[in-house]
């Protein structure tokens, strides 16, 4: 639910293609960022509401630290493979 004041604005939508979108790189680690911050980056999409929206892939063995605020809800989906997080497996086709 967007804000009081924003609930009546026209629809909006913005196209952020892959090859554009900020790019965040730790060892074994992969962060495509399409909204919000992660790290130093920070994503110059046009939001009503904080959103982060992240591509992430990892290697093998790697790992990559997101900080997300305490007024954030935040899910995971793992396309391909298996990872812990937040001390939680999740499998391929899990949230």
């Amino acid at each position: 639910t967007l804000p009081r004041a924003d609930r009546w604005t026209e629809p909006d939508h913005q196209v952020i293609r892959r090859d554009d979108a900020l790019v965040r790189r730790e060892a074994g680690a992969e962060l495509r960022l399409y909204s919000g911050q992660s790290g130093e980056l920070v994503s110059s999409t046009r939001n009503r509401v904080p959103v982060i929206l992240a591509d992430v892939t990892l290697q093998p063995g790697g790992t990559l630290s997101q900080e997300i605020p305490a007024s954030h809800a935040g899910f995971l989906y793992v396309l391909d493979g298996a990872l812990e997080a937040g001390g939680a497996a999740i499998r391929e086709g899990q949230v």
